[in-house]
């Protein structure tokens, strides 16, 4: 179930007018959601925590967060209009003012954005969507409206970045299909 929040967090506020204002075209409320998902993805790769704490869950277009939803709408640093797209009536949003203040964001976080802006921008819209539904935490999602295991995730980061750097101790490789078989007969 979506709860309302009773107010935006001022750290969502900053992502999406981050986001917006680094553009160089008006997004799309669809674009906003994929690309404040995606960043929280590479804050957890990059940084092993998220950028924000705003709820996302699965929804048929992909990941969605109702507070980064109204962060766009209630921003008055950002004007909306609606447009005639092949897909519907869109909402699309764009600066209101030359700057915006970024105010809840660290440094570390600023830097980061301004990487993943560089990465994903320019990618069109139907990439990112793919991108987000094919997500690790995207996909471990079984149902419509579960929330996304953002937790989930910084684990399996962890855990991969140990891997990588040989850290996880005695590992066993089943590198063939006998060592594979013995394996699961022994789990039996």
């Amino acid at each position: 179930m979506v709860e309302f929040p009773e107010q935006v967090s001022e750290k969502v506020r900053d992502v999406v007018l981050f986001l917006t204002y680094k553009s160089t075209r008006p997004l799309s409320a669809r674009r906003i959601q994929k690309l404040a998902y995606l960043a929280e993805l590479r804050a957890i790769e990059k940084l092993g925590r998220r950028l924000t704490d705003a709820d996302f869950i699965n929804y048929k277009h992909g990941p969605w967060s109702l507070e980064v939803a109204l962060a766009a709408e209630e921003a008055p640093e950002l004007q909306m209009s609606k447009e005639e797209t092949p897909k519907g009536i869109g909402r699309f949003f764009s600066p209101a003012q030359n700057k915006a203040k970024i105010h809840a964001l660290g440094k570390e976080e600023i830097d980061l954005l301004h990487a993943f802006v560089a990465d994903w921008i320019r990618v069109d819209t139907d990439a990112l969507v793919k991108a987000a539904k094919t997500s690790p935490p995207f996909i471990w999602t079984a149902n419509l409206r579960d929330p996304i295991p953002f937790e989930e995730y910084g684990n399996f980061v962890k855990s991969f970045k140990e891997a990588k750097a040989d850290k996880l101790g005695n590992v066993t490789v089943l590198d063939t299909k006998s060592a594979v078989e013995s394996f699961v007969k022994s789990l039996s």
